[in-house]
């Protein structure tokens, strides 16, 4: 299955597969220098007001050191991180498939 396939509600056996050995988490800076994991996947949008606010998908927000950009790239290392994992998975189950 191609990781492109894997967009959507619905969680496949393969999708759940491409998660193990990962927490869903980030690590960011409330504003007193607590450092913070939270869920990458229940973020909703972030925003600049000027200090950084994420918006969760529970209706929670919380105030951030870290700039919309930096919150943005801690995101897309995170999904790579994520798709990676999942992309090495169906190359080995096609790989032991074949043999």
């Amino acid at each position: 299955m191609c990781p492109a396939q894997l967009v959507g509600e619905e969680q496949s056996p393969l999708l759940l597969d491409c998660y193990k050995g990962y927490k869903r988490m980030i690590e960011v800076t409330r504003l007193n220098n607590t450092k913070l994991l939270i869920n990458a996947e229940q973020i909703e949008f972030v925003e600049e007001t000027p200090d950084t606010v994420i918006s969760f998908l529970s209706g929670k927000k919380i105030i951030v050191k870290e700039s919309r950009q930096e919150i943005q790239n801690l995101v897309i290392l995170y999904k790579k991180k994520i798709l990676n994992n999942c992309y090495m998975s169906s190359e080995k189950e096609n790989y032991t498939s074949d043999i």
